[in-house]
């Protein structure tokens, strides 16, 4: 069984800093090479949303079952869709249209491997920065200064605030892992999030523009937590967000590892 998780493509104008749509595709050729069983693409694939659309049409040749989640790029607002449009309507419906699997709202089985592919984009909780110096830092002060350190602070726009988000991806993600670990042709679970849930995952030589509250802003630990009843047949768990490679263990309380 060979998975490939992909995060942040960026696909977009090099001179803006992002991903030539060209390199992607010299990059998803090379996939054919590794004879993979799947693919998951899991976050800031493109923005705007033709960006995203445009990095998703890369993959459609490849002959394996690609799934998707958003990251926090999709789903910066602009001026033709809220933040809420894409992540509820418009995202789901391009990812659809092209055959591919919404890991969202469903998961992905391989069931001649026994494999399940669940995913949620995550969302940031604070929970790195407030288990430092931080601690005190009210959630309100962490939202509404946000804009100081990632664009997402005025670049998206939603009825919900950041621990709102987690919780309700959180949701949704629970009955999604219960799905799988409840079917008996699947003995293995792959997580794939965006926004990394494990201290494992932290990238601590980043340290984020050099401000511990920078930190707030890439992880979402409590979302960990809540997957760790799941160690009967989660194995493996793969974040994107930090654009930085780490391998790492994470010990569940049951002694399970991750």
């Amino acid at each position: 069984m060979r998975i490939g998780v992909i995060s942040d493509l960026h696909c977009g104008d090099p001179r803006r800093g992002l991903t030539a749509p060209g390199v992607i595709r010299r990059f998803a050729r090379g996939l054919k090479k590794k004879h993979l069983d799947a693919i998951v693409l899991a976050g800031d694939a493109g923005e705007p949303l033709f960006r995203f659309t445009e990095a998703l049409d890369i993959f459609i040749d490849l002959g394996v079952p690609v799934a998707v989640l958003p990251g926090n790029h999709d789903v910066w607002s602009t001026r033709e869709h809220s933040s809420q449009d894409l992540l509820e309507h418009l995202l789901p419906a391009k990812t659809a249209k092209r055959g591919f699997t919404w890991l969202e709202t469903k998961n992905l089985y391989l069931r001649d491997s026994g494999v399940a592919i669940a995913g949620s984009m995550a969302w940031y909780d604070y929970s790195a920065a407030k288990a430092g110096v931080l601690r005190e830092k009210s959630d309100q002060a962490f939202y509404d200064t946000k804009g100081a350190f990632v664009k997402d602070g005025y670049l998206v726009n939603w009825a919900w605030t950041d621990l709102e988000v987690c919780r309700l991806l959180r949701e949704a993600l629970v009955k999604r892992l219960d799905e799988a670990q409840n079917q008996s042709d699947i003995t293995s679970i792959l997580l794939c999030t965006h926004v990394p849930i494990f201290p494992q995952q932290r990238i601590a030589e980043r340290l984020w523009d050099r401000d511990p509250q920078g930190d707030a802003y890439y992880h979402c630990w409590s979302l960990g937590e809540a997957v760790e009843r799941y160690t009967k047949k989660l194995r493996w768990v793969v974040s994107g967000h930090t654009h930085l490679p780490k391998k790492d263990w994470h010990g569940c309380p049951d002694g399970h590892m991750i």
